[in-house]
């Protein structure tokens, strides 16, 4: 056993220079070196007050733009399906649930899309855009009432004689069931 021959108020001086010199970093010993590392916190850069208040600020704002991305979804899921598959004619309306979760699902699928594109990766964005969605399928119908000529460019005519014979312009429908906005 070795006697120090420096006095006990040496070595914490040097010890706080070194611990000045590398405030952040960690101190792993390799053998009788020393390596200095620092933390992955330290390695962040610093988050500004106003940069935090602002990000705070825009977090509710989030929500809105993963319903309006969920309610754009779903026209167009309709633009692509009509292209793809010709709609019904009017007298040959679709009776019960089968358009319902076809249309929902195919406009849930353009919205997990259009979430990838966008970067809309929290997980407590997806119910906000399945209400976009959900709100669009029980509201788009009266786009065929409103702008019928921009909806025939759109989606076809046949979407908007389907839809002008099945529901009544500024309703809310889903299941059948209409309802006076």
């Amino acid at each position: 056993m070795t006697v120090s021959t420096t006095n006990f108020s040496d070595r914490l001086a040097r010890i706080e220079r070194t611990r000045a010199s590398h405030a952040g970093s960690f101190a792993l010993h390799v053998g009788e070196a020393e390596v200095y590392v620092k933390s992955l916190e330290a390695l962040r850069p610093r988050e500004g007050g106003a940069r935090r208040l602002m990000r705070n600020a825009l977090y509710p704002l989030s929500f809105v733009m993963a319903f309006g991305l969920g309610a754009l979804a779903l026209p167009i899921s309709t633009a692509i399906r009509a292209r793809l598959v010709p709609f019904p004619a009017a007298a040959e309306a679709p009776t019960g649930d089968a358009p319902l979760i076809l249309a929902m699902v195919l406009g849930m699928m353009v919205s997990f899309v259009l979430t990838q594109a966008f970067r809309l990766r929290a997980k407590e964005l997806a119910l906000a855009q399945s209400a976009g969605v959900w709100a669009a399928l029980c509201l788009m119908h009266n786009l065929a009432f409103w702008l019928p000529d921009l909806s025939a460019t759109l989606f076809t005519p046949e979407w908007v004689a389907l839809q002008t014979h099945i529901a009544q312009p500024d309703t809310f429908m889903f299941r059948g069931l209409i309802f006076a906005i």
